[in-house]
Parts: C-alpha cells; structure tokens; sequence
C-alpha cells in the first residue's frame, strides 16, 4: 500500500473522531487535507514518520494537545496549516530545525503563557508565520535575519517587547495590533508595526466589465465576451473556476494581481488573456476566495482534450504557484456547456494515452482518500465494540 498512496483530501466532510496513528504508516502520503471537519484529540506523534509529507492542511477541526516537535524534522514538508483549533502547550523550539518549512499557520489556538522561542530566528526557509489570537507573551524574537520572510501576524496576544535590532525588510507585512507592546513601546515605532487589520477590512474585488457597445452572443451555447481579450467583443464559451488561497502571505491582492496572473496563466500554459478574475473576496483565515473564468485561446470552444488537460491540473495540484500566494484548492471545476459533449470523450478522438493517465490519476486519488476514510470509519468503530463490550460486562457484573 506504501508503494502507491500519495494524497489524501477529506476536508468539509463532517469527519469526527480522532485521527489515527495508523496514518503514520503510509509513508508515501505526501499530502493530508482534513480541514473544516470535527475531528479532534491530539496530532499523533506517528506522523514524524510521514518522510514525504508536504503538505498538512489541518485547520478547522477541534484538534488538542501539543504541535508535535517530530513533525518539524519532515525533511520536506513545506506547509502546515492548524489554525482554529484547540492546541495548546509550548511552541516546540524544534521548529527551527526544519529544513523545508514555508508555511506555518497556527493562529486560533491557546499556547497560553507560552512565549516564541528565541531560536526561531534561525529558521532559514520560513516565508509566512501567523500565530494570531494564540495567548502569547514575552518578547517578539528578532526575526529580522530570515531570508525570505514575507508575512508575521501576532495580532491579539500579550507580546510585550520587541528586540532594539528587529527591523524588518519593508517588504515584510507586520501585524502586531491588540499587543501590550503597542501600548508600552517607543510610540513612533510602535506606530508603524501596530495597525490593526482584519479580513473584514482586506478590500474585496471584481474584473473589468465588458463594453456595453458590443452585440448580443449566439444562445446557443454559454457565451461570454472576454473582458481581457485582445479583439473587441469576441464570443467564446469559459470554464467556471472556484479556486482558493489557503494561506497566502499578503494582506492586499490588489498589488499583486497581475504577478497572480502571469504566474497562474503560465503554469496552465495559457495566454494571460486567457483568465478572468471575475471576483475575489478575503474569508476568514485569511484566505483568498476567487471565482476565475478561463476562456479559449482566440477561439470559440475549448476543446474537450484542453478541457480535461485543465481540470487535471487543477483538480491534482500539478500547479505550482509563486510561493507568495501560499497552497490553493479548487473549490469547484464548472463546465457548463462543455458537460454535454463528455459521453462522447473517448470517440470523439482524446488520446488513449492522456485518457489513460487522468484515470489513473483519478483512481489513485480516489484510493487514497478511501484508504484514509477507511482509517477514521475502522477506529471510529473499534472505539464502539470497545465500549459495547464494557457495558456487557458491567450488565454481567450487576446479574
């Protein structure tokens, strides 16, 4: 089973229980996305085991206990995501041991009277630290010297110094607001690092709209007029994208939509004129939601085999994004009038070989998912006969 199982994503399921340690044993998982469930007790230490581990998407549940400190020697794990839950305990100094952490994103919890390890400005990969509303105090370590640290939010705890030598690149977003340091430090320094910011004030947007001097389009099918095209007043049928930035490191997409453009675009081997954010809105996390358009390339219809290249790679995180906008998922993949033509995908001539491929992918995913929910449904269950047995014998006992 270790040979082949690569991902597992269960998140928005309703999912309740613990998580096994059995997962640990599937060393091959290279991603794990439980998010928005209700699983809880604590992160099982097994997990150190998970040597191909890149990604751990386990925000939103009711995860306890302690971040396990295995979890930061993964020689590549890349991002973790544990915010709203219910951890607590110390931040595990071995943090700065990593060697491939971009992501930490842990805000939400209850580390209370713990305070950020000193050592962690000797993290040298680190982009994104966000330990929000986490009962925090001490003094900010100076984490001026990290490479390539982008995003700090330690908003809402009780940090009360910050280092004389912390100076920041200006291209780093500082959030510290609702810190006693805001109150008790230097106010012309403080003034700069202790704006308050919330998702609710990250400005929220929509795509330019189309010139109201062009014609109608044929109703035949979904037509649309690209806003972005190069010819005026084009027609052609888009595919609908829900997609979302899990934890990107900005505060505003404003300044970086285009470089969002250009990256995404060129990743999927489009045109940038190709995409269309139609709108884009900030949750609650931070996160990103986007409703994308892609339209056809100077033509009218996609074809079918470009149609399934996209979904491919979107739907199987093939696409690799600047690390500045943090993991994505897909939300939805929408096809609209492209959905009657897929009965007739094989004979209307998709290549055996990238028809072959897609299922292949789509059977390994859907395997690994049905293995991991097998893992919750068996301890869910061993958990009930555990139970039903000691009550027999407590009737046992009474007769």
């Amino acid at each position: 089973m270790e040979s082949w199982l690569s991902g597992g994503t269960l998140n928005g399921n309703q999912l309740s229980g613990s998580l096994p340690d059995e997962i640990g044993y599937l060393q091959k998982l290279n991603r794990l996305q439980i998010d928005q469930n209700q699983i809880s007790g604590p992160i099982p230490k097994s997990f150190g085991n998970l040597t191909s581990m890149k990604h751990f998407h386990m925000n939103n549940n009711s995860l306890s206990g302690r971040i396990p400190p295995e979890l930061f020697r993964l020689p590549v794990l890349l991002h973790l995501l544990v915010d709203t839950n219910n951890l607590s305990g110390p931040l595990p100094p071995e943090l700065a041991e990593t060697r491939s952490l971009k992501i930490l994103q842990a805000d939400n919890n209850n580390f209370s009277g713990s305070s950020i390890p000193a050592v962690y400005n000797n993290i040298r990969t680190l982009l994104k630290l966000s330990l929000r509303n986490c009962s925090l105090q001490g003094v900010i370590p100076d984490l001026s010297g990290i490479p390539d640290l982008g995003y700090l939010d330690f908003q809402n705890n009780s940090l009360d110094t910050i280092p004389d030598a912390f100076e920041p690149p200006k291209a780093v977003t500082l959030l510290l607001s609702g810190n006693r340091v805001c109150d008790t430090s230097n106010p012309a320094r403080a003034a700069g690092l202790c704006q308050p910011a919330s998702v609710n004030d990250a400005p929220s947007g929509h795509g330019p709209q189309v010139n109201l001097n062009c014609a109608p389009c044929p109703t035949d099918r979904n037509y649309e007029y690209n806003p972005s095209s190069p010819i005026p007043c084009f027609c052609a049928v888009p595919l609908g994208v829900g997609f979302r930035l899990k934890s990107p490191g900005i505060a505003d997409f404003r300044s970086y939509k285009e470089a969002f453009e250009i990256d995404s675009t060129s990743v999927l081997d489009l045109s940038v004129y190709q995409l269309y954010i139609e709108q884009y809105t900030w949750e609650a996390g931070p996160r990103l939601n986007m409703h994308l358009k892609l339209f056809p390339n100077n033509t009218n219809l996609f074809t079918i085999s470009e149609v399934m290249r996209l979904r491919q790679l979107l739907a199987g995180w093939q696409i690799t994004l600047s690390d500045i906008f943090g993991p994505y998922e897909l939300l939805n993949f929408t096809l609209g009038s492209y959905g009657d033509d897929f009965p007739t995908v094989v004979s209307s001539g998709l290549n055996k070989g990238a028809l072959a491929g897609i299922l292949t992918g789509t059977i390994i995913a859907a395997i690994a998912v049905s293995v991991v929910s097998t893992l919750f449904i068996v301890r869910r269950r061993s958990k009930r006969r555990t139970v039903s047995r000691r009550s027999c014998k407590s009737v046992f006992r009474q007769d």
